[in-house]
């Protein structure tokens, strides 16, 4: 019997809108023969039709496409638009970095633009299919980005770190969903929400093993304490566009996971598996908020500071998802995003091309030098810090 494939255009138009993007400065890059100063002003292009596309989402009922794969809902709308404006900031802050590179700059912003859709894929999934595509396609060009600088060692390193430990993550991810698969005989997160509040699970063991490896592979793309061990060694080794880029777009993907699976797996009328959940998604909190500032303090790199306190913030952004409010979470990471990218931007301004200035003992006279610099840094690590 054929089954309807439930094909809505709108609904992935902006995916589509970002992969003829990326396919478009992947020739580009190809045929340029001096600098690709115009690669970086194409995403941008792509971005801004990509937004378009979300807009058109405004106002439109909820509901799902192919098949329950992908669905369309505020939820999905808000998120898209954050994690396009990251894509943007993102693009602007590389091409001063980038954009003038005579062999490889255009390399960057390909992986840019692919990383994007898979951070959109993430936002609207509605399988677990689906979610475990948009992870793989934002990690694969994520590994690729953080390694952009093959001749330096310390990007090389950042690379592997990445791809091993990030290997180890999705294999308890898929394994995760494989058990929940077991538990529901479903991969639709919406179906998975009514077999579990109805209780006609195979085995709740099971389920909760499944969520729980799950859980592990979320919380490493988002950086939390205990799987945060990563963060700090790659992001200092990655090229700062690209930890710029890792800690806002990538933690606010991982974030909308969270959001999307165990919001919707456990809701409140689960009962008792909503609140063992609830009770793991705390601890996890907790450690991150604790290990992220206390590790910071002694830290005598700037990159290595920021990496503990997106760890730190981390443990902060899930307590919206802890009380399953994807507004307070998505306000959360809004503006953390912002401000991360605006210190991100500062520490490229002193660093330079090659990274070669990050202690914080090379940030002794800033404000004689650069006063500007300065003030937007302080003011960037002081809403950090929570002065609002």
């Amino acid at each position: 019997m054929p089954v309807n494939p439930d094909i809505n255009y709108t609904a992935v138009l902006p995916e589509i809108c970002l992969t003829a993007t990326g396919l478009v400065v992947m020739m580009y890059d190809a045929f340029a023969r001096e600098s690709r100063r115009w690669a970086g002003l194409i995403v941008l292009g792509g971005l801004g039709l990509a937004a378009y596309g979300v807009w058109r989402w405004v106002g439109l009922s909820p509901g799902s496409s192919f098949n329950g794969m992908l669905v369309t809902d505020p939820l999905r709308t808000a998120f898209a638009f954050v994690l396009l404006l990251v894509a943007a900031l993102s693009a602007l802050l590389a091409m001063p970095t980038f954009g003038h590179q005579s062999k490889s700059g255009g390399e960057y912003f390909a992986l840019l633009t692919f990383a994007t859709v898979g951070m959109l894929l993430i936002a609207g999934a509605g399988d677990l299919a689906m979610l475990f595509l948009g992870i793989e396609i934002l990690s694969i060009a994520s590994y690729a980005m953080a390694g952009f600088r093959r001749s330096d060692l310390r990007s090389n390193e950042a690379a592997v770190k990445y791809f091993i430990l990030g290997s180890f993550s999705t294999g308890f991810l898929v394994y995760g969903m494989a058990l929940v698969y077991g538990a529901t005989r479903t991969t639709n997160l919406k179906t998975i929400q009514i077999v579990v509040q109805n209780g006609n699970l195979t085995s709740e063991s099971l389920l909760l093993t499944g969520a729980a490896l799950m859980l592990v592979g979320l919380c490493f793309k988002a950086a939390a304490a205990p799987f945060h061990l990563w963060a700090p060694d790659v992001y200092q080794g990655a090229p700062t566009p690209v930890t710029a880029f890792m800690a806002a777009g990538p933690k606010a993907a991982a974030f909308v996971a969270l959001l999307r699976v165990f919001a919707e797996m456990f809701p409140a009328e689960a009962g008792a598996l909503h609140q063992t959940w609830t009770l793991i998604l705390a601890t996890v909190a907790v450690l991150s908020m604790v290990i992220g500032n206390v590790v910071a303090i002694v830290q005598d790199d700037i990159k290595r500071m920021l990496a503990y306190s997106s760890i730190a913030h981390a443990g902060y952004a899930l307590l919206g998802v802890i009380v399953g409010d994807w507004k307070a979470t998505l306000f959360y990471l809004a503006g953390y995003a912002v401000i991360t990218l605006g210190a991100f931007a500062v520490v490229a301004y002193v660093a330079r091309e090659d990274d070669r200035q990050t202690l914080i003992l090379d940030y002794a006279g800033l404000g004689f030098q650069a006063p500007g610099a300065a003030v937007a840094l302080a003011v960037f690590l002081l809403a950090l810090g929570g002065f609002r």
